[in-house]
This record gives C-alpha cells, sequence and structure tokens, in this order.
C-alpha cells in the first residue's frame, strides 16, 4: 500500500512539474518578429538554390524503413525455443 502511494505521489509530483515547465515555456514566447534570407549557390550550368539532405523525402523514407527495421529487430521474439540439452552423468565407483 506505501509503494502504490509513492508511486501516485510520484507521478503527480511529475504531472505538476510538467504544467509549470510548459507554463514556463510558453511564457518565454515574446511574438517577436524574423527575418530570414536565404542564399543560392550556382552549379556550372544553371542556377540551382541548395537544399539540405534532410528536405529529401527519400531521406525521411530509408530512415524510416532502417528505424523500423531496427525496432523489430530488437523487440522480435525468436520462435525457436531455446532448448537446453540436459546430460546427466552417472559415475559408479566400486569400493574394495
Amino acid at each position: 500500500m506505501k509503494k502504490a502511494i509513492e508511486t501516485h505521489c510520484f507521478g503527480f509530483a511529475l504531472l505538476i512539474f510538467a504544467l509549470f515547465a510548459n507554463v514556463i515555456a510558453f511564457a518565454q514566447d515574446g511574438g517577436a518578429t524574423v527575418s530570414k534570407t536565404t542564399t543560392t549557390s550556382s552549379s556550372s550550368a544553371e542556377n540551382v538554390p541548395v537544399a539540405d539532405w534532410y528536405t529529401a523525402p527519400w531521406v525521411w523514407i530509408v530512415g524510416g524503413l532502417v528505424l523500423v527495421l531496427i525496432i523489430v529487430a530488437l523487440t522480435r521474439n525468436s520462435n525457436k525455443t531455446s532448448a537446453t540439452t540436459t546430460t546427466r552423468v552417472t559415475r559408479t565407483t566400486e569400493v574394495d
């Protein structure tokens, strides 16, 4: 019973902490205006804007597939039962 009360108290304290952290984070918003300048680089044939690697959709698809494969590999339960072979050794000793 005491353990259950401690668990609920910890959860309540975590909830209160998250609430205050959220309030503090929203209090930081000043509503300032942001200006952004972009630059482009020219290739040998034409002026092509430089794109970041993470804006390409294929990067996200490949990354998602790799992540799914890692999760499946880590959580996969092997269907093979770990059959342990027990060998009994009986020794007979003759006493004269």
